[in-house]
């Protein structure tokens, strides 16, 4: 194999390890799906041994902390589960691994049970490891070596014992996290006082349930809900019930699952607007045990996880031992689709045509502490074609990211100076109110002596207008911003310009690029007196640190609109525009035939569905067999795999050059999106795509070519 056909498979099993080929499977009716979640958890074990130090017990040895250790409780799992497909059911070896991890964790211990989070940093006892250890401890105890045994038991007792007396009255997410692993202690030990203790923590969580299935912060600067804290509410929920089954708290189970599924965008992410802790991700929220209780739950996990089942990857070690071991079991039941207000109607999720919108009423003054994001804005827009659009939730220290912002941008410190003047710049609203649900999306937001709106208006053609007007003229410098999520490929501008987002800063007015620009099916209308600027990370670096290419997609292009005295409303519009029309005849790579005729060789890289020719040098190629259907006047657009080891490429239709040399040089992996070619005219029947290397970017690695499909547009 070539070294960079190597690389490649090197890059695919690091990031798709576990990758699961299930053609023919049925999506699963009832919960759990067993044999995918051994699977997951049998071919996840090598790469946790292969991390395993035997002298010390440490995994990661080198960079170890106590949380490494939580992978005691997925392989101690996976030795006792007994299943034909399960080579490490009673094995040996595991079980010796497993008995030194568990000895290492109580030789690292002070004398309260902590472990050193940091080097020279105080001790803490780690709640997610103490409840990993203690399941492990209950799954393997008599067959731990009699010393082994006593070593793990006097390092579990010395932590709980703690933990028991330490106790928090508060309800958090890391207090249901140390109960549920208290209640077990209590059963391993036969310690009836930690069981009513971690009893009275869960009536206390059961009652602090909104009904709408929120646990909603008392900590002033972060009011109102986060997904993280309900998540982690719901897992502690769902082991002490595992082991309890204490009726009473089935209700908070089942309200949180019907809570998250009203939070999920049609693609299965989730909105972001109300949380001030997490910012909007592409990625799914894939549940835990806490739902797999109730039916509502179970049908969130089926419809959450059914990519990951049907074949796509397989499902982490730790969430598949969780299931197996303390999961419940049975029919799921889909939650109905419908608009969500929240029952302090602080918050709304609603459906209007394609488009869906998150308004969020919470607000809060900017914190000082690291993980409080600032509320700063409002509202998200999700299309059901287009995904995350404007918004996609909260940044730290960004006030481009908000809805407006008074004062003068480029002093961005929500602290009054040394005279105790106020600050210089106001980006996170100090009251906000929502339209009512019979009404159009709108919120009122109040900026000190400023107010503020913001309306989501659909209109008849299926685009979204959204407006934002002052209601007085400012006195001070004043602006509406409208942060777009990133996408693939590349912008689109009005002035004929084609740009790629990436590490460049760039800012650009609306009059420069015409008052449009589309990116990937988004199209975007503004004003002339609009500026685009890129990329506005989520949290500046103060130190002037520039964004790296690992940054780039949390990244936004915002769109700033400016007030004056004169101009209190600012409109902008928001439309699909497919990049390629229905009417278009695709070609998706991966399900053509194709050769090299430089014998280079040819791989599928699963995670894009792309084709990649693992090209060395100028002149390799490869070429794709397809059939025209009609005979007439085309043009040819392709979807390229851009990466900063790709080369520069030519492509021809039976040996036809079409457009110039296109350089798929990216510092981080990413699609070109359709990109336009050239026209051509073709007869009907087979023809032959050719894509050859001519080149590469002084700064690319190597010559690799990637495609996705590529399509003919009749004119």
């Amino acid at each position: 194999m070539t070294t960079p056909c190597r690389i490649i498979f090197s890059w695919l099993f690091l990031a798709f390890a576990g990758s699961i080929a299930a053609k023919g499977r049925r999506e699963p009716q009832t919960w759990p799906p067993t044999d995918w979640l051994l699977q997951s958890l049998v071919q996840s074990v090598p790469a946790q041994l292969a991390k395993f130090d035997a002298k010390t017990g440490r995994f990661q040895a080198k960079n170890w902390q106590a949380k490494n250790q939580n992978v005691i409780f997925p392989l101690a799992a996976a030795w006792q589960l007994a299943s034909k497909a399960n080579p490490y059911h009673g094995d040996e070896a595991l079980l010796a691994v497993i008995s030194k991890a568990g000895e290492a964790l109580t030789e690292a211990q002070d004398e309260n049970g902590g472990w050193p989070v940091t080097a020279g940093g105080r001790s803490q006892r780690l709640s997610g490891t103490y409840s990993r250890w203690i399941r492990a401890y209950m799954l393997v105890k008599d067959h731990l070596p009699p010393a082994s045994r006593q070593k793990w038991e006097q390092g579990l007792q010395r932590g709980f014992a703690a933990m028991h007396k330490e106790a928090a009255d508060n309800i958090r997410g890391s207090t249901a996290q140390a109960a549920a692993a208290l209640y077990a202690a209590g059963m391993a030990f036969n310690k009836p006082d930690w069981r009513e203790r971690a009893n009275q923590t869960f009536a206390a969580i059961a009652a602090a349930q909104a009904p709408d299935g929120f646990w909603r912060s008392r900590d002033r600067e972060r009011p109102g809900p986060s997904l993280m804290h309900n998540l982690m509410m719901l897992d502690a929920l769902g082991l002490y019930y595992s082991l309890s089954k204490n009726d009473a708290v089935l209700n908070a189970m089942e309200r949180g699952a019907l809570l998250h599924n009203a939070l999920l965008w049609p693609d299965g992410s989730v909105a972001a607007a109300f949380d001030a802790v997490l910012p909007y991700r592409t990625t799914k929220n894939l549940g835990n045990i806490g739902f797999s209780w109730t039916a509502a739950g179970r049908g969130f996990l089926l419809r959450q996880t059914a990519a990951e089942y049907n074949g796509k990857r397989a499902i982490d070690l730790d969430y598949a031992a969780a299931m197996l071991i303390h999961g419940g079991s049975g029919t799921g039941v889909a939650a109905p689709s419908k608009d969500f207000l929240s029952d302090d109607r602080q918050m709304q999720k609603r459906r209007l045509g394609d488009w869906h919108v998150c308004l969020s009423a919470y607000t809060a003054a900017p914190s000082n502490r690291r993980w409080r994001l600032d509320r700063q804005n409002c509202f998200d827009l999700f299309h059901k074609d287009l995904g995350m659009t404007v918004g996609g939730g909260n940044g730290k220290n960004q006030p481009r990211w908000s809805n407006f912002t008074f004062g003068d941008l480029e002093k961005p410190t929500a602290a009054a100076d040394n005279n105790g003047q106020p600050q210089s710049l106001r980006w996170t609203p100090t009251a906000a109110k929502l339209s009512p649900p019979d009404q159009a999306p709108a919120v009122d937001l109040t900026y000190g002596d400023d107010a503020a709106q913001v309306t989501m208006t659909p209109q008849t053609d299926g685009s979204m207008e959204l407006a934002y007007t002052l209601t007085k003229p400012p006195t001070v410098p004043a602006a509406a911003h409208v942060p777009l999520l990133r996408r693939s490929g590349f912008v689109r501008l009005g002035n004929g310009e084609r740009w790629r987002p990436g590490l460049e800063q760039r800012t650009f007015t609306g009059r420069e690029v015409g008052g449009w620009l589309e990116w990937n099916g988004l199209r975007l209308e503004f004003p002339a007196e609009a500026t685009l600027h890129w990329p506005e990370p989520p949290s500046p670096s103060t130190t002037g640190t520039p964004v790296s290419p690992g940054d780039l997609a949390q990244c936004r292009l915002v769109l700033t609109l400016p007030f004056s005295a004169k101009t209190l409303r600012q409109t902008v519009i928001v439309r699909s525009r497919p990049p390629v029309p229905a009417t278009a005849k695709t070609f998706a790579a991966a399900k053509l035939p194709v050769v090299s005729p430089s014998a280079t060789q040819i791989i599928t890289q699963a995670d894009q569905a792309a084709v990649v020719l693992c090209a060395t040098a100028v002149g390799e190629a490869m070429t794709f067999t397809f059939t025209v259907p009609d005979a007439g006047n085309y043009e040819l657009l392709a979807d390229l795999i851009l990466g900063n080891d790709h080369g520069i490429v030519t492509i021809a239709v039976n040996d036809h050059v079409l457009g110039k040399p296109f350089d798929t040089y990216a510092q981080e992996r990413d699609s070109s999106g359709p990109m336009p070619l050239g026209k051509l005219t073709l007869d009907a029947g087979p023809k032959q795509l050719k894509i050859t290397v001519t080149g590469k970017n002084r700064q690319a690695k190597k010559y690799l070519v990637g495609i996705k499909a590529f399509y003919l547009v009749k004119s």
